[in-house]
């Protein structure tokens, strides 16, 4: 299931990524539209933040392949072929759900979407923060209400429930390979759905217990961390991040900053807990060394869950 990646270069938080065309529909095509608008309308502001695609002629493998933040994503037309994320000995191959009966992709307002022909679709987000999230849209009480995710792992790694409601996913040694948000899921009121993941083995599945109460579509996902994520501070906001961590803050404090106006655009808002404390780890001195010259730093977090920083 593994493929050989082949980075694009494109280092920038808010690169674009190459979407490559001519054996998907492009957009405009009714099904990806339709499809994109119910998660903007159900699942307001979840799409903010992706990372804008561009659609070149050609025929090709993949609809989405390059690398944002340090992260290698590759998607494919076919989506049988899985999504493939990071490289090298962290490279993990995901399958998605029903994709022997699923549509080839479509492309519409630079989302890629794939229709399960069972009352659901999957549409595979990558994110400026260098996240994956794979949405599920679930259009009535007949769809499915539970979402297989295979994964080829490296060897030697597994899934561990991380007691919060996310997955840990970690190599022999118990190393942080990349971990997966809690589930959540929405409902077309804006309802919070009661969902969860259950773990076999390398398969991650997200259960969503839908209910006679539910009003559809419902949205909902899991969101994947992978090898490494790169943020970009100002100088202002690594001097505000120095003096934070020099006071003593911890991981829920730092996962917070993306909410605050002084962070908006450098940190997302609810920043995971686990690569926060990776950046608590670096500590204000270091921050403050990587921006010495006052133009600002790249803060780097590894999927070995090691941090580093270094002057822009």
């Amino acid at each position: 299931m593994k493929r050989a990646l082949r980075a694009l270069g494109v280092a920038a938080v808010a690169s674009s990524l190459v979407v490559s065309g001519g054996t998907f529909a492009s957009a405009g095509e009714p099904a990806g539209g339709d499809v994109v608008d119910v998660v903007e309308e159900v699942a307001d502001g979840v799409l903010d933040d992706a990372v804008a695609t561009d659609v070149l002629d050609g025929d090709a493998d993949s609809v989405i392949q390059g690398e944002v933040s340090g992260t290698a994503v590759d998607i494919p037309v076919d989506p049988s072929g899985g999504v493939v994320i990071g490289d090298g000995d962290a490279e993990v191959a995901i399958a998605l759900p029903f994709a022997d009966q699923a549509d080839d992709a479509v492309v519409a307002d630079g989302v890629v979407s794939y229709d399960n022909n069972n009352g659901s679709q999957t549409l595979p987000v990558v994110k400026e923060d260098g996240a994956l999230q794979i949405l599920t849209t679930i259009e009535g009480p007949d769809s499915p209400t539970a979402y297989d995710y295979a994964m080829d792992l490296p060897e030697g790694a597994s899934l561990l429930d991380d007691g919060a409601g996310g997955v840990l996913v970690v190599d022999g040694d118990e190393a942080l390979l990349g971990w997966i948000d809690a589930a959540w899921a929405i409902d077309a009121n804006g309802e919070p759905v009661a969902t969860h993941y259950e773990i076999d083995g390398a398969t991650l599945i997200q259960v969503v217990e839908t209910d006679e109460y539910a009003a559809y579509p419902v949205v909902a996902d899991p969101k994947y961390y992978w090898w490494g994520v790169r943020f970009t501070l100002s100088s202002r906001q690594a001097t505000q991040l120095k003096w934070t961590l020099a006071g003593g803050a911890g991981a829920l404090t730092i996962a917070s900053l993306g909410c605050t106006a002084t962070f908006a655009g450098a940190l997302p808002c609810g920043l995971p807990v686990g690569i926060a404390a990776v950046i608590v780890g670096l500590g204000g001195a270091v921050v403050g060394a990587c921006n010495k010259n006052s133009r600002g730093t790249y803060i780097y977090v590894t999927y070995a869950g090691q941090a580093w920083c270094r002057s822009r």
